[in-house]
């Protein structure tokens, strides 16, 4: 889905979507207009995941995924605009549970709860991105042990589970922030916020 607008109104967050799909984003990156790469406003999406046993899981993203291989990342992706609808309309939490259960292992059931955090740009590419927070049923034990057998196992080389304390965090963004996503680094940042 392509992110047409958005605004706040009341305390909420209203997106205008229209179908699109991450293929147009990759072709529009790679073949801009003499050789520039121009803005695709493409919407990802992103979760900063929380075990029941006190962490947040990050994710060592592996060599083989065509964006930001070998980085630290949150878990997420893109709305496909044929498959993640409710009642008739692009839905992003239907799209981020998607991603979650393919990356994961996780039902739709393990998850407890989830919001969004807010919306970022990736300045090294323009893309927004629509950032959630989701609390899972799960302990970092058997969550490893999920996403061992995950659809999309192969888009990580590691799991890190972190302590969800914000100095901790903090400290840990400022050690290894040159090792993360552009995503990952922001979607982290705005849970700290």
């Amino acid at each position: 889905a392509a992110l047409e607008e958005f605004s706040f109104d009341a305390g909420k967050l209203l997106l205008t979507l229209s179908a699109t799909d991450y293929r147009a984003y990759l072709y529009a990156q790679n073949h801009g207009n003499s050789g520039e790469r121009f803005a695709a406003q493409t919407l990802g999406i992103s979760a900063v995941v929380r075990t029941n046993n006190g962490s947040v899981v990050l994710m060592k993203r592996s060599a083989r995924v065509g964006e930001y291989p070998n980085r630290l990342d949150v878990f997420g992706g893109h709305i496909d605009p044929h498959v993640h609808r409710k009642n008739g309309k692009l839905d992003p939490c239907t799209a981020i549970g998607a991603e979650l259960q393919e990356e994961l292992g996780v039902t739709l059931g393990e998850i407890e709860g989830m919001k969004i955090l807010g919306l970022i740009r990736n300045l090294e590419n323009e893309k927004p991105e629509l950032i959630f927070l989701t609390d899972l049923s799960l302990n970092s034990g058997d969550l490893s042990a999920r996403a061992r057998n995950a659809v999309d196992q192969f888009e990580l080389s590691e799991l890190l589970f972190l302590p969800d304390e914000k100095t901790s965090l903090a400290t840990f963004l400022k050690r290894r922030g040159s090792e993360f996503s552009p995503s990952g680094f922001g979607s982290l940042l705005l849970y700290l916020t």
